[in-house]
This record gives structure tokens, sequence and C-alpha cells, in this order.
């Protein structure tokens, strides 16, 4: 979802009200790739901020790399952008437990905002996941940290069935980790993100999770195997896309 503000007009921008497209979709015996590509429809035709998304597809996880295309700084055309991502489950996920780095211990997910979960840190979160008798989901995103640094970016778990942010199939949020990036001013230029779904098979124990299982998904990225061959060593680079353009540094 994209929020600009135009002056003091508010235009809301979401899935409805985009433009993309499919550059290249493949699919193979081990994994499926595709690229697909999004951008802003702002008024009298101006050019917004460009989104390219390649798509991963393995058998207990999805990556998608992308790159975030600024051709200008958008505080010569707006007031403010931003980016919200994230999932607001239904009623199924009741029991299930969310954790993250800035909640460790888990809170559980039931629609009804706790002491405990109205008091937790609203820093920014690369991961975090849900797990419960249902199923587990890790939810990962990288962003590059030059683009980090000029942006206002903020991660709130949100579990009241009375808040809900139209549009919305079903009313109110159930274990909600809202994240909003805020743009006010940025320089131009090509900068690298990443969005990572791992489902991690028999993770989920009673009132916890498997914490040598979550080091492991996480050392995907943060320590990838090194492969040697000849007298030589590279660090696995099959979750690489090929490269879209150089990135901003």
């Amino acid at each position: 979802v994209f929020e600009v503000l135009f002056g003091k007009t508010y235009l809301g921008v979401n899935e409805t009200n985009v433009i993309g497209g499919i550059d290249a979709i493949k699919q193979g015996n081990v994994r499926g790739y595709g690229r697909q590509w999004l951008t802003l429809a702002l008024p009298m035709g101006l050019r917004g901020l460009k989104l390219y998304n390649d798509v991963f597809t393995y058998d207990r996880m999805v990556v998608a790399p992308m790159v975030l295309n600024i051709p200008i700084d958008p505080k010569k055309l707006i007031t403010k952008a931003g980016i919200e991502y994230g999932y607001d489950f239904n009623e199924a996920a009741y029991g299930m437990k969310f954790f993250s780095p800035t909640c460790p211990e888990g809170v559980y997910i039931d629609g009804r905002m706790s002491d405990k979960e109205k008091a937790l840190s609203t820093e920014w979160v690369p991961w975090w996941f849900v797990t419960g008798p249902q199923g587990s989901m890790l939810f990962r995103v990288y962003l590059h940290p030059k683009f980090l640094k000029q942006v206002k970016a903020t991660t709130r778990f949100i579990d009241d069935t009375a808040k809900s942010f139209p549009p919305d199939d079903l009313k109110g949020s159930i274990g909600y980790a809202r994240t909003l990036v805020e743009i006010t001013s940025i320089q131009p230029g090509i900068y690298e993100a990443r969005v990572e779904w791992y489902f991690p098979p028999h993770f989920y124990k009673k009132g916890g999770y498997d914490k040598k299982m979550l080091t492991e998904f996480l050392n995907i990225i943060d320590r990838p195997i090194l492969i040697k061959a000849g007298g030589k060593s590279v660090k696995n680079k099959a979750l690489t896309p090929p490269q879209i353009g150089r990135a901003h540094v």
C-alpha cells in the first residue's frame, strides 16, 4: 500500500489503483521464477516510484528480491509518501503466538490488545513470525541500509478486532504487524530490497517454537552456505536474482 499526501489533499493508493505488469515468468523442476513491476498512477500523468519485484518459489519458502527505482527526490512533487506492508490474519489464527526481535517471549493472537501488546516497541523489525498448531510462517524484509537511513520506518503490532484499515474484507486487525515506511525526502537512485516467506516444518512447540530451526532459516541470508571447489570458495547465491540495475551505494 502506498500513501501519498499532495499539500492538503490526501490520496490513498492501494492494489486497486496502481499500474503494473509481468516482465517474465518461468517454472522449473526445483523452483519457479517471475518478474513483475508496479508504479503509482499519479495525477496529471506524473511519474511515480517504480518497483521491480522478482519472485522465487520453493517448497518451503518464497523469496522476492526487488529494487526501488526513485528517479527524483519525492519532495519535489509531494509532501509525503509511504509504503505499508504486513499481514492481517482472521479468526483462524486465534491461539497462535507472534514473535519478533522486539517481542522475543511472544504474545497470543486473540483479537484483543493486552497491556503487554500495547507496550510493545514500535521499532522497525526485519523479521517476525507466527506459530501455533495451525502452522508457522516466518516473514522477513531486507531494506538497503542507505534507504533506511533516509526514511522513518516503524512496526506496530495490532491485535484488535475494533481497529480497521480500509480497504478491508474482514473488519478489524488480527495479529497484524503493521509496518509503515514514511518518505519525505530521499536521494534519487536504485535501492535494493527483498521480501522472504519461510514455512518451517514441525516448527511449533507447545507454547513456543524450535529455536534451532529459527536460526537455521535466518542463516539462509545471515550466514549463507560457503561452496568450495578447486581450491576456491564462494557464498551461495542461489537466491540472488539477475541484476536489474546498479544499486545506489
